[in-house]
């Protein structure tokens, strides 16, 4: 059995199609739950609680963790350490194997034009110093074998949901409306297609020999900026490309009345200087090549239109 925990989410869900090619047992676990294959096995939880957490892997060969809690505050850091903790114990008491999909909002700032699995650990927000803690706890699990773990981490997704760089570009050129763009517009910003890490994530999951460590999702390596990421966009589109720059000191401030616009003041950071993910250890151990920028974009275009 393969569960997936946030089985809704634009990762979840691709990676329930991706981990169809090894297994008919799958099981998925959210809250409200949808099949993505005819034999999809669904369990609705809330996966705040240690006993729904339990009962979600008991049975499962590898758990893959790709859940999103909402909000930024203490009660969310809380939510996430203990919800890490819950998963880590059930998997010991299941001899599960587990998969922790990850993000970059714990690398230190003055290293994101060069990321690597070695980029040191700075968080500078309160979300990257939770996800750093969670990491480290995975990480210390992992290097005891108990249970066998391993991170999987991208840089910024574009997928049809949950893709700030989709909500930026394609919905607003779609609606008629100028695209936005965080920070600067110069600066090369690396974004992770959900269907290559989908795809490695499941890949990695079924790889005994992956465990206890980290690795970098397969990751299109061409250094584009936002100007080029809104060029490419609106040239799939047939339209002429238009884009509003953010600043972050403009953010910050209407931040103040915004809880939305607050956690994009959050993040801007990471638009305002150099972005660039390396993916060089996955692509050269499992000869996985992530799919071209342009190919990733026109086919979120056609999702989108469907």
């Amino acid at each position: 059995m393969h569960t997936i925990l946030g089985s809704n989410g634009a990762v979840g869900t691709a990676l329930a199609k991706a981990l169809n090619a090894y297994s008919e047992k799958i099981r998925l676990v959210s809250r409200a739950p949808r099949k993505v294959n005819p034999g999809d096995e669904l369990m609705s939880l809330n996966l705040f609680d240690a006993g729904a957490v339990q009962k979600a892997v008991q049975g499962s060969e590898v758990v893959y963790v790709t859940i999103g809690f909402p909000g930024q505050g203490r009660q969310w850091s809380s939510n996430w350490l203990g919800f890490i903790q819950n998963v880590l114990a059930a998997a010991r008491e299941n001899g599960a194997r587990l998969v922790f999909f990850d993000n970059v909002l714990l690398y230190d700032p003055d290293h994101l034009g060069d990321m690597t699995e070695s980029t040191p650990v700075r968080p500078v927000t309160r979300r990257g110093a939770t996800r750093a803690k969670v990491a480290e706890v995975v990480m210390e699990a992992a290097a005891e074998e108990n249970p066998r773990a391993l991170i999987a981490r991208s840089a910024d997704l574009i997928a049809p949901t949950g893709s700030l760089v989709v909500e930026m570009v394609y919905r607003r050129l779609a609606a008629g409306e100028n695209a936005q763009w965080i920070g600067a517009l110069d600066r090369a910003h690396s974004c992770t297609y959900v269907h290559d890490a989908a795809r490695a994530v499941a890949l990695l999951g079924n790889t005994p020999e992956a465990f206890g460590r980290v690795w970098h999702l397969p990751t299109d390596q061409t250094p584009l900026t936002g100007s080029d990421w809104v060029e490419l966009f609106a040239r799939e589109m047939g339209l002429t490309p238009r884009v509003d720059l953010l600043g972050s000191k403009s953010l910050k401030l209407s931040g103040l009345f915004n809880s939305q616009t607050r956690e994009l003041a959050d993040i801007a950071y990471l638009f305002d200087r150099e972005y660039q993910f390396r993916s060089t250890d996955f692509v050269e151990r499992f000869k996985m090549e992530p799919t071209p920028a342009a190919g990733a974009v026109n086919e979120i275009i056609a999702t989108m239109r469907r």
